[in-house]
């Protein structure tokens, strides 16, 4: 849960630079993808707390820190932050699958064509532009 939380600040931050660089495009695509997360953060808060397992958010969860900003980074840093939460999600899945946990197993379900709509705004980011990273 609380990696969503931290992406949606990643993508708006993304947004941010990228209104500012006069990528204007890229950075409506930025606020989709914290669309994205936030809708997953909120499922994840809400099966959590239906499950009465007090959800909470880690406060001093930080965005990451790039010195130098470019639309390279910003996209490799968005990649690398949807294969890492990607990874995740399938190992609760295996996790779930192998004690045969039927209410996370659906949950999951649930939750897949977020993460598939994520990769294909992830995928029309880095398509549009291909031509300008280097």
């Amino acid at each position: 849960m609380n990696t969503e939380y931290r992406s949606a600040g990643n993508y708006i931050a993304s947004s941010t630079w990228l209104s500012e660089h006069e990528f204007i495009k890229q950075a409506e695509t930025s606020r989709a993808l914290a669309q994205c997360s936030v809708t997953r953060f909120m499922r994840l808060y809400d099966f959590l707390n239906y499950r009465q397992q007090n959800p909470f958010i880690f406060q001093e969860v930080l965005l990451s820190p790039i010195p130098v900003r470019s639309l390279e980074t910003i996209i490799i840093e968005m990649l690398s932050d949807y294969l890492d939460r990607n990874n995740k999600i399938f190992e609760m899945e295996n996790i779930a699958v192998t004690t045969n946990n039927i209410k996370i197993k659906l949950f999951i379900e649930k939750i897949k064509p977020f993460y598939l709509d994520e990769a294909d705004l992830l995928f029309s980011l880095i398509k549009e532009n291909s031509f300008q990273i280097k």
